[in-house]
């Protein structure tokens, strides 16, 4: 407990190589005691702070690693975050990988809490799937629901984190492709969506 608690205090003083080290280790000692959810909580925690250093790659083996162990577990709203983080580093230069990843993630998420900020942050990816294809419209509404969902939720984005980044860059794409009006009224559409529908609309994409 006491070395998890000295790593995120390392990772949130920006002490990013420390942050790693000590949760590299602790992953270690929970392997070696047999605490199967701390260590794959330490490797989505690990994976983080590798993002934030900028090694994108090795943050995704991470969590590629760890993910056919939180397959079969029980957390699935773990699995639904490793999922959406994996889908964010994959974002970089995998578009095919983030699509598949977050379409897992929302697949598994919507039938567990259709609602819940962590699904609303794969449908996220997702719209930047579609941003990347040129599908602007489709991003739009899909990001004007699932900002809605996170606002409303009152879910605090990570400046560090990979979903920021994808919303970040995201915002970025729609901005530029889309006059301000346009852009306005499909992301009042969205946000009106029923969450059945920003789903569907979202799957339709990440089997495309």
């Amino acid at each position: 407990f006491l070395l998890g608690a000295r790593a995120a205090i390392n990772w949130f003083r920006g002490d990013l190589e420390t942050a790693s080290r000590m949760f590299e280790e602790l992953r270690e000692k929970q392997r070696s005691l047999g605490d199967t959810h701390g260590e794959q909580n330490s490797a989505l925690n690990l994976a983080e702070v590798e993002y934030a250093r900028g090694r994108t790659h090795h943050a995704a083996e991470i969590l590629r690693e760890a993910l056919p162990a939180v397959r079969a577990g029980a957390d699935k709203i773990l699995l639904v975050n490793l999922l959406v983080n994996l889908a964010g580093y994959l974002a970089v230069d995998d578009l095919a990988g983030a699509a598949a990843a977050a379409r897992e993630a929302l697949t598994i998420g919507s039938e567990l809490e259709p609602e819940h900020p962590q699904v609303a942050l794969a449908i996220e990816q997702i719209a930047f799937v579609s941003a990347k294809r040129g599908d602007f419209a489709r991003a739009a509404l899909l990001e004007g629901y699932a900002d809605a969902v996170v606002l409303a939720h009152k879910f605090v984005r990570d400046v560090t984190s990979s979903t920021t980044a994808t919303h970040g860059r995201l915002t970025t794409l729609l901005r530029e492709a889309l006059v301000p009006e346009e852009l306005a009224r499909l992301s009042a559409k969205g946000a009106a969506l029923a969450s059945a529908d920003a789903i569907a609309l979202a799957l339709d994409e990440a089997e495309g």
